[in-house]
């Protein structure tokens, strides 16, 4: 009973936040919203909770077990070929039916079915080189700017500017609720069953190594399509249950909730039923576990599916309409300063709110053994969302492309790679798919995409050439800022303890020790 108090307290202290900032607002008149609008914001709040709750419980007993044994028995057994095509399988499956990637997917000129495939295929493989990096020991910094060097390569040969954020913001998307945990547990699982001298430094990496994967796949497709118009769905937020009765506006807002559960719920089961029939079927051949195991995976995974449909049924139905209803109330009442104060209050409270974050701290606090807390990489990884939403507001004012700060950023960050420890590196890369998970793509993008509406309604500008690389863009420089902070962290981490040391070096010498005459 303290254990399930406890975990309904961390998911309540993850959520209210955001929407404390959202009533602030409106209490202060900068935003309005309807009776009805602030019910379903409330209701969506305690799905949200309730979500996160489940899903903590499910990940740690069901996901994250079945990704460590997996991987674990697979290394044992030295099939190099076996241990990437269930990796690969892995890869491909979960991100394919991931839902975020399917909803991006939706708002882009691609086919859905099309952008889905090339994006899952893409996590695979590089999911794939991922697990292999770490059997063979390549460098992680080498095998990262390898790749940014052959992606930033392709970028130059893209014709229409207004696909580099769609990809980047892509390949983001591709780390959801579930991806996530799998991915950590698989690294964990290979790197304490085959890595080198360092398992907790190759244990990080994994999704650092596999988000460029859909990135240049996308990038790819992205050539393919060419000289094709971007379209964009822009228009300004409708108030909604307008002139409705209560009535009706009760009868409305049950049918989008249990519409929204019943589709989610079979999201959920679309994607965990391949995992679980892959697991129990690798387990009843290979691992053969006991049965009181087996059961507490089973449990695990029918919390994660539940975990998931509250999750998402709160984030879809309540705070994609509240993001960009907040993104053009500010637009209006305040100054443009102001809502750029405004977006990183709302970016460094929302980091709290993505399950990743709390997954990948704790990973993190367990391995450096207290070195790195879960505090100080929660306090890092929010001031981090919170400067990359100012970054977003304040391109779409100055009119910056996204290519520039992305070319700066990574290649900022890329540096750091090669100066401070690996695992910082891994930890880094890993953290971008943190924060830019499915919080941030139901509140924070529909946020900074009503403010660039809002900006651009009623104006000469065109939806494909202005409205869309702004629109878009806002993930990717989530993803991308802990890649630059962590790494920091880590460089101050090395600067520290090297004061430390040269200050108890100084303190074995006395003053006389330059009289001393040595023959």
């Amino acid at each position: 009973m303290r254990a399930f108090l406890r975990n309904l307290y961390e998911s309540s202290l993850s959520i209210v936040p955001v929407t404390a900032v959202v009533f602030i607002l409106l209490a202060f008149g900068w935003i309005t919203m309807t009776p009805p609008i602030i019910t379903r914001t409330l209701i969506s709040m305690v799905l949200l909770i309730v979500g996160v709750m489940l899903f903590n419980i499910g990940t740690g007993n069901g996901i994250q077990p079945i990704g460590e044994l997996m991987s674990a028995s697979l290394t044992r057994r030295r099939k190099v070929i076996g241990l990437a095509i269930v990796v690969f399988l892995l890869g491909f499956l979960v991100t394919a039916a991931e839902p975020s990637v399917t909803v991006f997917g939706e708002q882009t000129p691609i086919d859905t079915m099309v952008f889905v495939i090339v994006s899952a295929v893409g996590v695979g493989v590089f999911l794939t080189l991922a697990a292999l990096r770490v059997i063979f020991q390549w460098k992680q910094s080498t095998v990262l700017l390898f790749f940014y060097l052959i992606l930033f390569g392709l970028l130059i040969f893209l014709k229409d500017a207004a696909f580099i954020p769609i990809a980047f913001d892509g390949s983001a998307a591709t780390t959801g609720l579930l991806t996530f945990p799998l991915f950590l547990s698989l690294a964990s699982g290979i790197a304490n069953n085959r890595g080198g001298n360092n398992p907790h430094e190759d244990s990080f990496g994994f999704i650092g190594v596999s988000a460029v994967g859909p990135m240049i796949s996308i990038v790819l497709l992205g050539l393919l399509f060419a000289g094709s118009d971007l379209t964009f769905g822009g228009s300004l937020y409708e108030q909604e249950f307008v002139g409705m009765s209560t009535g009706e506006i009760a009868r409305s807002m049950a049918g989008d909730f249990g519409n929204n559960f019943g589709y989610y719920f079979v999201v959920a089961l679309i994607i965990i039923i391949p995992i679980a029939i892959l697991f129990f079927v690798y387990d009843f051949l290979n691992i053969k576990l006991p049965r009181k195991k087996r059961l507490s995976i089973l449990i695990g995974l029918i919390a994660t599916v539940f975990g998931m449909m509250f999750f998402l049924t709160g984030a879809n139905v309540g705070y994609v309409p509240l993001g960009q209803l907040v993104g053009e109330g500010v637009v209006d009442t305040m100054s443009k300063w102001s809502i750029v104060l405004a977006g990183f209050i709302l970016g460094t409270v929302n980091a709290s709110a993505e399950p990743g974050v709390h997954i990948l701290s704790r990973q993190v606090e367990e391995v450096s053994n207290g070195a790195i807390t879960f505090r100080t990489m929660l306090i890092v990884l929010s001031f981090g969302l919170g400067i990359s939403v100012v970054l977003s507001i304040g391109r779409i004012y100055l009119g910056i492309p996204i290519e520039y700060i992305l070319v700066i950023g990574y290649a900022t960050s890329l540096t750091l790679a090669q100066i401070v420890p690996a695992i910082y590196t891994g930890i880094a890369f890993d953290a971008g798919g943190a924060v830019s998970g499915p919080m941030t793509t139901s509140f924070i993008t529909p946020f900074v995409t009503g403010i660039a509406v809002k900006e651009f309604y009623g104006t000469s500008a065109t939806w494909a050439s202005d409205v869309v690389p702004y629109a878009f863009g806002s993930v990717a420089l989530v993803a991308l800022i802990p890649t630059i902070t962590i790494q920091l962290l880590g460089l101050s981490t090395i600067i520290s303890e090297k004061r430390r040391q040269k200050s108890l070096y100084q303190q074995f010498l006395s003053e006389d020790d330059a009289e001393i005459i040595y023959f």
